[in-house]
């Protein structure tokens, strides 16, 4: 995904979009997570680090918004890389072996836990 803010706001608003943001709902209902941690995430994962970015400022007030804050924990703490956009990530135990024991724990750190320790992240 590029940083064009209309070709992203196009795609935020297409109901393809709409339902993988559903999916980032139901699965943070499922399993006990933070709603606004796991569609930033799920966004992320699907569409890019640039267009949860983009999501996240698109709420009323941004800077104060809890996807704004979930983004940037994420950001913060070297998870969440915009320059190039991307996810960092490394073929580590446990979250090799369970991707969504990494998603959940992305979720987390996404409302400001701590960093387990170990998990792939760029500490520079």
């Amino acid at each position: 995904m590029t940083n064009n803010p209309r070709a992203s706001d196009v795609l935020i608003q297409s109901q393809v979009f709409r339902e993988h943001v559903a999916q980032a709902e139901k699965y943070a209902a499922d399993h006990d997570l933070d709603p606004w941690a796991a569609t930033i995430v799920w966004v992320c994962l699907g569409h890019g680090v640039l267009l949860a970015r983009r999501f996240a400022m698109r709420r009323s007030n941004f800077r104060r918004s809890r996807a704004w804050a979930c983004y940037q924990n994420l950001v913060q703490v070297g998870i969440f890389s915009e320059e190039p956009d991307g996810i960092i990530w490394e073929p580590v135990e446990p979250w090799l072996s369970d991707s969504m024991l990494w998603f959940d724990d992305l979720c987390r750190i996404a409302t400001g836990a701590a960093v387990p320790t170990g998990f792939p992240r760029n500490e520079s």
